[in-house]
């Protein structure tokens, strides 16, 4: 899972002829300013599962994709992501 930020710049060249005329030559350029690769694989249990917690105001539960993707794109500069191990309760029919 990864997300990318990027900005559109505008540049400007000049091109000089023999002639003596000048034309200035605009232009857009996507400029990277960061990529985030966020991998949890080593976190995960091949037995287990990962489950996100009700959303209080929706009352529905997002999916991991969908919290992850609200994480990194949470313009908030100050911000944590929590993580909890809860040991498994039996079901009776286990």
């Amino acid at each position: 899972m990864g997300d990318e930020g990027t900005h559109d710049e505008k540049q400007s060249t000049r091109e000089n002829y023999v002639d003596g005329t000048v034309k200035v030559v605009y232009r857009t350029v996507k400029v990277n300013d960061f990529k985030i690769v966020l991998d949890l694989t080593p976190y995960i249990a091949t037995s287990g599962t990962l489950k996100t917690l009700l959303n209080p105001e929706t009352g529905k539960q997002p999916t991991l994709r969908e919290v992850m993707e609200g994480h990194v794109n949470d313009w908030n500069y100050f911000k944590e992501l929590h993580m909890e191990k809860v040991e498994r309760i039996p079901r009776l029919n286990d």
